[in-house]
C-alpha cells in the first residue's frame, strides 16, 4: 500500500512539474533582475504584463543617440543586442548606466525600462517624433522622482 501511495505521489509531482527549467547562477532583486557575473550584463527574468524583453533583440526601432536638457544627458545605445542607458547629471557630474531594458509600450509610444535596486528608469519615445524622449525615474514605491523631456 505504501509503495502504491509513493508511486502515485511521484506520478502527480511529475505531471505538475513537467515544465522545463533553465537557469544560471545569481540571485535576483525584487524585480527579478540581476547582473550576470560572467558578462557584466544587467538583465531581468520577469516580464511586465504586456511588455516584451529587448535584451538579445536586434534593437530595431530604438531611439539611439544622445538626448539632453540643461540638467541631464542620456546616451542610448545598442551593444550585443542589449539596450544600454547611460545618464549623467550635468550639474553634479553624477552618472549611472544600465544594460538590458524591456519594452512595455505600444507601437505609437515605446517605453523602455531599466530596473536598478527597486528604482525604475524609464525612457518613453514616439517614433513619429524621433528627436525627443521622456526620462522618468521612479522609486521603490513607484513615486516619480524625475520627469524630463530631453532632445537630440
Amino acid at each position: 500500500m505504501n509503495k502504491i501511495l509513493i508511486v502515485l505521489i511521484l506520478g502527480i509531482f511529475s505531471i505538475i512539474n513537467n515544465g522545463q527549467v533553465s537557469s544560471h547562477p545569481g540571485r535576483t532583486n525584487s524585480e527579478g533582475c540581476h547582473k550576470n557575473r560572467a558578462t557584466g550584463e544587467y538583465h531581468c527574468h520577469n516580464e511586465t504584463p504586456g511588455g516584451s524583453f529587448e535584451s538579445g533583440s536586434s534593437c530595431s526601432n530604438f531611439p539611439f543617440g544622445d538626448f539632453s536638457d540643461e540638467s541631464w544627458l542620456v546616451s542610448l545605445r545598442c551593444r550585443n543586442g542589449a539596450l544600454n542607458y547611460a545618464g549623467r547629471n550635468l550639474k553634479t557630474g553624477d552618472s549611472i548606466s544600465f544594460t538590458g531594458a524591456y519594452n512595455n509600450g505600444l507601437s505609437e509610444r515605446h517605453i523602455y525600462i531599466w530596473n536598478n535596486s527597486g528604482y525604475k528608469y524609464q525612457i518613453a519615445w514616439r517614433p513619429n517624433d524621433p528627436n525627443f524622449v521622456r526620462l522618468q525615474v521612479f522609486d521603490r514605491n513607484n513615486k516619480e522622482l524625475l520627469n524630463r523631456l530631453l532632445s537630440k
